[in-house]
């Protein structure tokens, strides 16, 4: 299978999704001796689990496929074509369904992201700039650079995400206003310039 972004499918089929990711094993593949995953969208991207993240069926009446990060460093790569996209953005939502097990016991730490688009895979050191989603405390952050110059943020919650149930965050940039909902409520809006 080619990991290949197809340039002219996605200048022939635009819609205003990007990428969407259910998991389903007709989207599951292996490249590289890695877990794959092609999006549902137009776009056609492909994402890597990592760190022994892994796709997992749930449910008892109703199977569900979700993306299942594991008790470490678990996560999912989109690739870097989905960051080409996200330069080309100044209106857009990132959302996602997650459930915290009732086991965790670092929830508070920092790294728990539901989401993060960033420039490098070290951030602290390159001071490139990124975009996340915390379940820390419920906020969506952003720089063009590092956190200590430049980061701005909307505080959502301001405390971790629910344990042991199904939530939905979402965050919604429409200008220089930002917007968080969980589970549907608008929980915070602030002003982001960047």
């Amino acid at each position: 299978a080619s990991r290949e972004f197809d340039k002219a499918k996605n200048q022939n089929n635009l819609t205003d999704e990007i990428a969407k990711w259910n998991f389903n094993a007709e989207n599951i593949g292996m490249f590289n001796d890695e877990i794959t995953a092609t999006d549902e969208s137009n776009n056609g991207y492909i994402g890597t689990f990592k760190n022994n993240a892994k796709p997992r069926t749930i449910g008892i009446t109703t199977l569900y496929n979700v993306l299942d990060l594991g008790n470490g460093t678990g996560y999912f790569d989109m690739g870097t074509e989905i960051g080409e996209e996200i330069y080309k953005l100044s209106n857009y939502t990132v959302s996602a369904y997650f459930r915290v097990h009732e086991s965790n016991s670092d929830i508070n730490a920092t790294g728990n992201c539901i989401w993060n688009f960033s420039n490098s895979s070290n951030v602290s050191s390159d001071k490139n700039g990124y975009i996340f989603g915390s379940l820390r405390n419920q906020n969506q952050h952003i720089s063009p650079g590092y956190w200590a110059t430049g980061e701005q943020y909307v505080v959502g919650n301001g405390y971790p995400a629910i344990k042991g149930a199904w939530q939905h965050i979402a965050y919604t940039q429409n200008g220089e206003i930002g917007s968080i909902y969980i589970n549907g409520k608008l929980k915070a809006r602030g002003t982001v310039t960047h």
